[in-house]
């Protein structure tokens, strides 16, 4: 195995990612159970690693991401409201009333930063959870398109919501800790800046 070849030459500790999404993780509905498939691979995956990790006699720490978003993000949420808004049109919030945990990507980042600074100094927690902005998806998309405004005041970024009829996943899926307090020096407006920029040198440059 590749841990014991690592153990041999004097690992010290492993450090996996993991996903809110997985059983036995984050806050909300049902947390025993797994979100999703995905979810239910990272949970799957962690305990491969802590089987071996204990056999082997390492430390094993853990880095659960919620929703991360910012520049560089795949196809998810928030490009949805980029395309329609550059298009002038109204973004929709199929799912306004899921409670949800969004992570800007450089505090999530951060974050990780500060963690792996903290395992190599003996002083981290086996687990840590970033939290960011937890709260529903409406209102996440409503502070997404005011912050969008207030850089890019000449789009109209409207925003409606649908009559919320698919409840098929947890109402409550968040993460624990706060990602501010392991990353005290992030700079919020620059991070909502980095989105405007990215909004529009990938979209409405086109």
């Amino acid at each position: 195995l590749i841990l014991t070849k690592l153990a041999n030459k004097n690992l010290q500790a492993v450090i996996l990612t993991g996903s809110v999404f997985e059983q036995n993780e984050g806050a909300g509905d049902d947390t025993p159970k797994a979100f999703s498939p995905y979810g239910l691979s990272k949970g799957l995956t962690y305990d491969v690693f802590k089987y071996y990790t204990t056999l082997l006699n390492l430390p094993l720490f853990k880095f659960t991401i919620p929703n991360p978003f910012g520049p560089l993000e795949e196809e998810r949420f928030c490009s949805y409201l980029h395309k329609k808004w550059s298009q002038n049109e109204t973004a929709l919030v199929s799912v306004p009333h899921y409670i949800r945990d969004n992570i800007h990507v450089s505090l999530l980042a951060e974050t990780y930063s500060m963690y792996v600074q903290k395992i190599t100094e003996n002083t981290a927690h086996k687990k840590l959870n970033p939290s960011g902005y937890v709260e529903t998806q409406g209102a996440f998309a409503m502070r997404y398109r005011d912050e969008m405004q207030k850089r890019l005041p000449h789009l109209k970024c409207q925003v409606e919501f649908a009559t919320q009829t698919d409840f098929s996943e947890p109402m409550m899926r968040v993460n624990t800790d706060s990602g501010i307090r392991y990353a005290p020096s992030w700079n919020e407006d620059k991070a909502w800046n980095d989105v405007a920029n990215w909004f529009t040198n990938n979209y409405l440059a086109k």
